[in-house]
């Protein structure tokens, strides 16, 4: 009895470790599973519908994204055309309307600075009277005008600026 004792004991501890394997085993028998599972669900995502083999469908999405440079290429030196194009398009513009003479009312008068997005333009100025009015035009260049500009024009000027 006694040296069945032992090996029993023996038989016992080879059975729980083999009950222990097993159970790791399965373990990693399920993780292997889903990520098996997981690549297969890519690779029929990759070859849906497409009669290719692999170097087949690996040449065809070389190209197109060969082609897709290409053409993010093309799109990027349009948009660097039309940010320079934008920088000399209208941007900016002040209006002051008042009465340039003080028999009149109604602020008839005006004037309109007109810049772009490098702050060239001109200021435009309409002085509407009773017996007559003018109109002129000051340029603009970088923000400055090189003529004395009056009160009005000044503040149209300050106006366009602050857009």
């Amino acid at each position: 009895m006694s040296q069945s004792n032992p090996t029993s004991i023996v038989i016992i501890a080879f059975m729980v470790l083999l009950v222990l394997i097993s159970i790791l085993n399965f373990r990693n028998i399920k993780v292997i599973n889903k990520k098996v599972n997981r690549i297969k669900r890519r690779y029929d995502a990759l070859f849906r519908m497409q009669d290719l083999d692999v170097e087949e469908i690996l040449n065809k999405n070389s190209l197109d994204i060969m082609e897709n440079q290409e053409r993010i290429e093309e799109i990027s030196k349009s948009l660097k055309i039309v940010e320079d194009l934008q920088s000399t398009t209208i941007q900016k513009v002040g209006l002051v309307n008042y009465d340039a003479f003080e028999y009149l009312t109604n602020k008839l008068s005006y004037s309109l600075c007109i810049l772009d997005g490098n702050n060239n333009g001109f200021i435009m100025t309409s002085i509407f009277g009773r017996e007559q009015s003018s109109s002129y035009i000051k340029t603009i260049t970088n923000a400055k005008c090189s003529e004395k500009l009056s009160e009005e024009e000044k503040e149209a000027l300050k106006e366009a600026l602050m857009k």
